[in-house]
């Protein structure tokens, strides 16, 4: 509050401000200007201002300058703050007319502030699931708004959570059961409301089971675990020494020879196998003859048969060559032009032998 000496000549030596009906002042009442010059003193009616000294009165064209906090009452309207002024140090002078309006205060309806409602997506959640909390508008109240988000675990005690914010990002958490969030909102008045509890329910993590069925001549690992949903499981398919992967069998489907399967992002049950069998290697049969039309020499698969043989006799009457026999691998002579190898394991030689 400004009061100014704008008289004509008239000094201002004290002044009293009456205090509206329903307002209450608080102390203290601050003087800005001159305040070593000027002394107030507070009533629950009124507020006076006073020179300390005759070198203390306002000239023309000076001024004091307070200021106070007073509560409004709970009434809207406008109120007008009544002051008189004299030119006496002690307030029993002359009164010293007023120039200019009297200060108005406009007091409004202050909106009443009404709690907001929470959800929550998603809910309910699995452990370690984040789930986002989000405050309806609030429209009632004096804005502007703060915020306060509490939390508490089934049994616990409400813990304040988050920033000043109409919304909170739940981290997820191991802890199952039913988890309770609030906010609260205060506005630019002061006044403060908490909203309704959300529930939000934190369930056990599902769990699905892949089992693995383990056949002969080979090895899925790892053997029959539970996934949790979402997770990947990856297995390796190793076949035994000497043997290799046939099939591979994921829900009773094949899926080809593969020796690794990936189940991504695992919702259900599932199973995998797998089948081996003998790897096959291949092995060379070495056919020599000197003379006559041999069988051509050959690759052939492990396990398989091969015949082997010779055309004879060779030449013409005047000159003719017989063949007496074979040998396998260098052992003794057998007679005969043909020799089956059976269930071959190994490279062989066999050599048609002649004679003349």
């Amino acid at each position: 509050m400004n009061i100014t000496n704008t008289g004509d000549g008239a000094t201002l030596g004290s002044a009293a401000i009456a205090i509206p009906e329903g307002f209450t002042v608080l102390p203290p009442i601050t003087i800005l200007n001159l305040p070593s010059a000027w002394i107030s003193a507070l009533s629950t009616t009124e507020i006076n201002l006073t020179a300390t000294g005759g070198n203390a009165v306002l000239q023309q064209g000076e001024s004091v300058i307070l200021t106070f906090e007073a509560i409004a009452p709970s009434s809207p309207g406008i109120v007008t703050w009544t002051t008189q002024a004299t030119s006496s140090i002690q307030g029993g002078g002359t009164v010293i007319p007023l120039q200019g309006e009297l200060p108005e205060v406009t007091v409004v309806a202050n909106p009443t502030l009404f709690a907001p409602e929470l959800t929550a997506t998603p809910n309910p959640v699995s452990q370690n699931q984040a789930s986002t909390l989000t405050s309806s508008p609030v429209t009632t109240g004096t804005p502007p708004y703060t915020y306060q988000w509490f939390q508490k675990t089934s049994g616990g005690e409400y813990t304040q959570v988050g920033t000043s914010s109409p919304s909170y990002t739940f981290p997820g958490s191991t802890t199952t059961g039913d988890w309770e969030f609030l906010i609260q909102v205060m506005d630019s008045t002061g006044a403060s409301v908490n909203s309704t509890a959300l529930i939000l329910a934190v369930n056990a993590t599902p769990t699905f089971t892949i089992i693995v069925t383990q056949t002969a001549h080979g090895t899925i690992t790892p053997g029959t675990l539970s996934v949790s949903q979402g997770n990947d499981q990856p297995f390796t398919i190793s076949p035994d020494v000497d043997y290799q992967i046939a099939d591979v069998f994921v829900d009773g489907s094949s899926i080809g020879v593969v020796t690794s399967y990936l189940f991504s992002g695992v919702t259900s049950d599932h199973t995998i196998t797998a089948t081996f069998t003998v790897a096959v290697g291949t092995y060379f049969i070495n056919v020599e003859s000197s003379r006559g039309s041999p069988s051509p020499s050959a690759q052939v698969n492990a396990g398989n048969s091969f015949n082997a043989w010779v055309t004879s006799p060779e030449g013409d009457t005047n000159h003719r060559w017989i063949c007496t026999g074979y040998s396998i691998d260098g052992a003794q002579p057998v007679s005969g032009t043909s020799y089956t190898f059976v269930s071959i394991q190994a490279n062989h030689t066999i050599t048609f032998n002649w004679q003349e």
